[in-house]
């Protein structure tokens, strides 16, 4: 049919298709019910705010299905696959979108492709605080984009594609990412003072970036997994940070317990744990101005090097340690290598320092 508006009651059979849309904009607020499919064509916006009970597939092939109601994509069920298909749930199309408002939670399985009309979300979220717990399959490149209201993500999301997510207010991350499909990669953003929370685990085959334009959260502990993983923002919460790969920190960190990075690190910003932070990797201090350290004990199974640093938890197990600018030393430092403070240094805090090391060079002072 060209279209579906106002009121009423359809039944779809088994086996059939309902395919409605054109380039008018409508409003459905009636029951769709039946076994049989919905798939909306046409550059507009459908809107459905009835309470639907079709249980078969919806797929959103052209234009904007927006919904207002948990309820309004049926009552499907199961999982969609990277194929592009669902034994029940909706599919989104490339340049298609699944529009959300009202305040709703939304369970339905969904498999999404693009960035959406006008590159406006393949799922977008417009307005009220809403949650998405359906599960989530990435059947291509995808963008999701919340426009207003604060946005909960507690669905799982798989699929082998690029994902990125934006949003104007905060946006909580409480269903795994990649456990069975990693993406490839994943970037999330938000803006205003949108706090961004990770409230899981996150694995993806390539990058991830984290941006939170009130702050980046965890609130147990948490590991990320991925070629690099780069903070954008400061990462606060009580809990253990685990980074499987390199990460880049451009953000400071703290109140972290434990800091764990398995590959290199670029240090943009301060660390600041209560207890140990383990780098595995090449650690590089990268930006202008003076980067702190600060937990129970500092380890670094190979380099760091950088310009001034401010040293306030023990530096163990590192190869070389190299300063270009000046030091701060607040804790012992043990290397297996040499140490070179190309800067003056400085004792601070109480007690005895000591540096142990190959050989160690200072270039210029030593005060403390």
């Amino acid at each position: 049919v060209a279209s579906i508006d106002g009121a009423g009651t359809i039944s779809i059979a088994s086996t059939k298709t309902l395919t409605a849309g054109d380039s008018n904009d409508k409003t459905f607020s009636g029951i769709i019910s039946g076994a049989g499919s919905l798939i909306k064509t046409g550059s507009s916006t459908l809107t459905l705010s009835g309470t639907n009970t079709y249980s078969g597939t919806t797929t959103i092939s052209q234009g904007t299905l927006a919904i207002s109601n948990a309820s309004a994509l049926g009552s499907s069920s199961g999982t969609c696959v990277a194929a592009g298909s669902c034994a029940s749930g909706t599919i989104v199309s490339n340049n298609a979108a699944l529009s959300i408002s009202g305040g709703i939670t939304v369970a339905e399985p969904i498999g999404t492709t693009g960035t959406g009309p006008a590159s406006g979300g393949a799922i977008r979220f417009t307005s009220g605080d809403n949650t998405y717990s359906g599960p989530i399959y990435l059947t291509g490149i995808s963008s999701y984009v919340s426009a207003g209201g604060k946005q909960i993500i507690s669905g799982t999301i798989d699929g082998a594609y690029g994902l990125t997510i934006s949003a104007t207010d905060n946006l909580t991350l409480t269903g795994t990412i990649g456990a069975t499909a990693p993406p490839s990669s994943l970037s999330v953003t938000t803006t205003g003072s949108g706090v961004l929370a990770l409230n899981a685990d996150i694995s993806t085959s390539g990058t991830q970036s984290y941006t939170g334009a009130g702050g980046i959260t965890i609130n147990a502990a948490r590991t990320l997994t991925g070629s690099t993983i780069t903070t954008n923002s400061a990462l606060s919460g009580a809990y253990a940070l685990t980074i499987t790969g390199n990460a880049i920190i451009n953000g400071a960190i703290t109140s972290v317990t434990n800091l764990s990075v398995s590959g290199t690190t670029s240090l943009g910003a301060n660390v600041s744990t209560t207890g140990t932070q383990t780098y595995t990797g090449a650690v590089t201090v990268t930006g202008s101005g003076t980067r702190t350290l600060t937990g129970s004990t500092v380890t670094n199974s190979t380099t760091l090097n950088g310009g001034n640093s401010s040293i306030g938890g023990a530096i163990s197990n590192v190869t070389i340690f190299s300063v270009s600018g000046t030091t701060s030393l607040g804790a012992d430092v043990t290397t297996s290598g040499t140490q070179t403070y190309t800067g003056a240094v400085t004792v601070t805090g109480s007690g005895t320092r000591t540096l142990t090391g190959s050989t160690v060079t200072n270039s210029t002072t030593l005060n403390g």
